[in-house]
């Protein structure tokens, strides 16, 4: 998009001038313009021939927004075995959307895992999974029946979900804890 510091006597582009047109389509859109007003200024842009004559177009109008973020690919999960992450992303929906959309398909998904919805509150999901860990049967057997005592250890590995909201009412989602690599891959492909 041309802007004010654009030297103006540079030729202009095709697409510079479809840029230009384009700006001015959204403020139409937004009511800045008449219908009348994008007419003749559009007609002006296409036969601009300098960035001058396509800055002169907008310089009463609020600059562009600047284009969205390129998407992420998702991040390579590495290791195997129960290990910590943190995965965060944004949502063009509020913060309250995002936990509503959460409940609907993340947690079934962890509940398909072993996990369980722990706690909830505003803007946090909590999840955790509980189990006997291996080396508990090992040493049930191997020091039977003193051993026995050792099927009471448990571990538990927590998912946490923070929804934080972020301007004009999108959502940026935290996920983070320690969960096994396949819980993991499932929250790249998220971010992706």
């Amino acid at each position: 998009m041309v802007t004010m510091s654009t030297p103006g006597h540079l030729r202009a582009s095709d697409a510079e001038r479809e840029a230009a047109v384009a700006h001015l389509r959204e403020h139409a859109a937004a009511g800045r313009l008449t219908m009348d007003e994008l007419d003749e200024r559009s007609a002006a842009a296409y036969a601009a021939r300098t960035l001058g004559e396509l800055a002169s177009l907008v310089a009463d109008l609020p600059a562009p927004a600047p284009p969205p973020a390129p998407p992420r690919r998702a991040p390579g999960v590495r290791g195997y075995g129960t290990l910590p992450f943190t995965y965060e992303w944004e949502l063009r929906i509020t913060p309250a959307r995002a936990m509503t959309e959460a409940l609907r398909h993340i947690a079934p998904a962890l509940n398909g895992q072993g996990y369980e919805l722990v706690d909830k509150r505003e803007g946090r999901l909590v999840f955790a999974y509980s189990y006997r860990p291996g080396w508990a049967y090992v040493v049930a057997i191997l020091l039977f029946p003193f051993g026995l005592i050792a099927l009471v250890a448990r571990n538990e590995e927590r998912i946490t979900l923070d929804f934080d909201p972020l301007p004009r009412g999108r959502a940026r989602i935290v996920a983070h804890g320690r969960a096994p690599r396949r819980v993991r891959q499932a929250f790249a492909e998220l971010v992706a």
